[in-house]
C-alpha cells in the first residue's frame, strides 16, 4: 500500500506488477480479509 502524504490518495501494487492501482472504499468486497506486506523503497534510485 502507498499513501501520497500530501493529497492522501492510497494505492495498492500487485505481487510482480508496477501498476499502481488506486485504493476505493465500497460496500462489497471480493474476499474478507486482505493480508499487506510492508515494502520499503527508500533505498530505490527513480532515475
Amino acid at each position: 500500500m502507498i499513501v501520497n502524504k500530501s493529497n492522501l490518495d492510497t494505492f495498492f501494487v500487485y505481487h510482480d506488477s508496477d501498476d499502481l492501482i488506486p485504493c476505493r472504499r465500497t460496500t462489497t468486497r471480493e474476499v474478507d480479509a486482505l493480508s499487506l506486506e510492508r515494502y520499503d523503497d527508500r533505498q530505490r534510485n527513480d532515475s
